[in-house]
């Protein structure tokens, strides 16, 4: 466990951990002198990407191995509110399967978002989670009179002294944010939470991210955006563990197969 990498998880990347969809088969039973026809309900696997999806669908075919890495405790997980709360506006996120979720017997530890968004902006818990809610906080931050701000002891009295030093190097988080659409702010204040943090990797099938951050910026990172390929890559991995459920077969709910 000492040497094990730390890597904040992305809600694209879990998302697509979720390997299996609900389906039906239809199954016939002798009644008397009839035969019944009914469905029985369960899982199949999520048939592979298009052509056009090669990336994506090599991304989807590393996560059996990250997976089985966490388990083995290899990689340790992290997660923080801000990533939850997105968790929960994922379309499909609930009801969740608990068949085919590749990361669901690994615990995620928790970590403290950089500046908790919370002692700035309370208000309703519908309009907070609000993707739209986010980008504001990401912008105001961004804009944050920082002179004006200590000034008044009172607001910042609300934030432990981690997050007022945080708030005192806002400098960093506009760095990270500089040159970015409104759209990849919400990823540069992950990746600067999983900075804070200590954390090696954030793991995300963002592209444009990932090749921004990396390639068009070229500033020091020491938590590195990077997708699933490159996180194998950086670990020394090359053998890809298999998918633990089948093509074209039918799982009972349970995920034993029919």
């Amino acid at each position: 466990m000492v040497n094990a990498s730390k890597v904040l998880i992305d809600n694209c990347v879990d998302g697509l951990s979720d390997i299996m969809e609900p389906a039906r088969k239809s199954f016939k039973i002798g009644w008397g002198d009839q035969v019944i026809e009914d469905y029985i309900v369960g899982y199949r696997r999520k048939a592979p990407r298009d052509a056009n999806e090669t990336w994506m669908q090599d991304q989807i075919e590393c996560l059996p191995t990250i997976a089985r890495l966490g388990k083995e405790k290899s990689l340790q997980f992290f997660t923080y509110n801000e990533l939850i709360m997105e968790a929960w506006r994922r379309p499909g996120s609930f009801p969740a399967n608990i068949v085919g979720r590749l990361f669901s017997e690994i615990e995620f530890e928790h970590v403290d978002a950089a500046v908790e968004r919370s002692r700035i902006f309370s208000g309703d818990m519908g309009t907070h989670i609000d993707g739209a809610a986010m980008i504001d906080f990401c912008r105001f931050l961004i804009g944050l009179d920082l002179e004006g701000f200590f000034s008044r002891p009172k607001l910042c009295s609300r934030f432990p002294d981690r997050e007022l030093d945080n708030l005192r190097d806002i400098g960093r988080f506009r760095e990270l944010c500089d040159g970015l659409s409104d759209s990849q702010l919400r990823d540069a204040f992950h990746l600067w939470t999983g900075e804070v943090n200590s954390i090696d990797f954030f793991l995300t099938t963002d592209k444009k991210f990932i090749r921004v951050m990396t390639e068009t910026k070229r500033i020091n990172l020491p938590c590195m955006p990077v997708s699933p390929t490159s996180l194998l890559q950086y670990l020394g991995v090359s053998d890809r563990d298999p998918f633990p459920f089948k093509h074209d077969q039918f799982y009972r709910i349970d995920g034993r197969p029919e």
